[in-house]
């Protein structure tokens, strides 16, 4: 089972909006790995979701979001999908989210293995835009 680090750190209020960054390290990632990204706003946009595949046996990542555990790919709880699997994968498509919970989900989707470390970094402003 991956052992997942997670730090968040709100960094700057700017014109009534919290700015947060959430940084994520997996350790152990394997494809069916899912990791809860708790005490996020409610609402909100994500400006920037950064993966990189650090080391272990996947040659890919294929990173995506979701607003709720084991969601369905392609259906209402999927936020962010990347279509493009590579050892690298930014996404700087603003994308507004409602999560009633608070919480995200994270799939780091590696091409093989269970040996994988992989770091994750996400920017999220408190609102829609």
């Amino acid at each position: 089972m991956a052992a997942n680090v997670i730090t968040r750190e709100t960094a700057v209020k700017m014109n009534g909006k919290w700015h947060y960054h959430i940084g994520i390290v997996e350790t152990a990632s394997a494809s069916g790995t899912e990791t809860v990204i708790p005490n996020i706003p409610k609402l909100g946009t994500i400006v920037t979701f950064h993966s990189v595949l650090i080391s272990g046996s996947a040659s890919t990542i294929a990173p995506e979001l979701g607003r709720s555990a084991s969601w369905v790919d392609d259906k209402f709880d999927q936020i962010i999908a990347d279509p493009s699997a590579a050892a690298s994968v930014t996404n700087t498509t603003r994308t507004p989210y409602y999560a009633g919970s608070g919480k995200l989900y994270l799939r780091s989707q590696p091409n093989t293995g269970s040996d994988n470390v992989i770091h994750t970094q996400i920017m999220i402003i408190s609102s829609w835009e």
